[in-house]
């Protein structure tokens, strides 16, 4: 189950490891063998900055739309990326950054976006991950890496609801977790009695986390 909680989540991890900017790169520590593939795929990208991205040699890398596709693909066992095709398209089209904004399903102009964590924030060519309170988290490029920048602050055109994610607020994710990892017969009556509680939010929050670092 991958949500919009958990996107927020991961780019987090992301900004609080420090993840660099390199063309290309899908999340994996970069290696140099990896710097020699996106050199034969991406030799404009990554040749004009090759001795800054040698510099990122043991590092976890990304650009723009695979800082969000990282999340799909992060294995919580191997605590990696693993790729997956299905993830990298979608409907046949290859989710670029202005490929997921052409195939998502619900989507906007800036000025109508939904004050909801996890939405993606874009203008042509780039992609950014709203986490609340004004706030994004973006793979900006090279001289930059992965940062927090404000919403009003960047250039951003569009809004979308990125493929593949379902969302929801805090509380029914956490409900979700619970319930795939007990399988109560009756959930609705479990979430019943402990909304019941004056501290129902904080439970919810800290037996789903029970289960997983990375909530999905």
């Amino acid at each position: 189950m991958f949500t919009n909680i958990g996107l927020v989540q991961h780019v987090k991890k992301a900004l609080d490891e420090k993840w660099k900017y390199v063309y290309g790169t899908i999340g994996q520590v970069l290696t140099a063998s990896i710097i020699t593939q996106k050199q034969l795929q991406y030799p404009n990208e990554i040749n004009k900055h090759l001795s800054l991205i040698r510099s990122f040699i043991g590092n976890r890398t990304v650009d723009c739309v695979n800082l969000i596709k990282s999340y799909l693909w992060w294995d919580k066992n191997k605590q990696d990326v693993i790729y997956d095709i299905k993830y990298d398209k979608y409907e046949g089209v290859w989710m670029s950054a202005d490929g997921a904004f052409q195939v998502a399903k619900e989507k906007g102009p800036i000025d109508t976006m939904p004050d909801i964590p996890g939405i993606c924030v874009r203008y042509p060519g780039h992609m950014g991950v709203y986490i609340g309170n004004g706030e994004v988290i973006e793979a900006r490029g090279t001289n930059y890496g992965v940062i927090k920048t404000k919403l009003k602050e960047r250039p951003w055109t569009h809004w979308l609801k990125y493929p593949g994610i379902e969302y929801l607020d805090e509380i029914e994710h956490f409900k979700k977790i619970i319930q795939e990892n007990v399988g109560f017969s009756n959930p609705e009556g479990v979430w019943r009695y402990v909304d019941m509680h004056p501290f129902a939010a904080a439970w919810y929050k800290q037996w789903a986390n029970s289960y997983t670092k990375i909530p999905g």
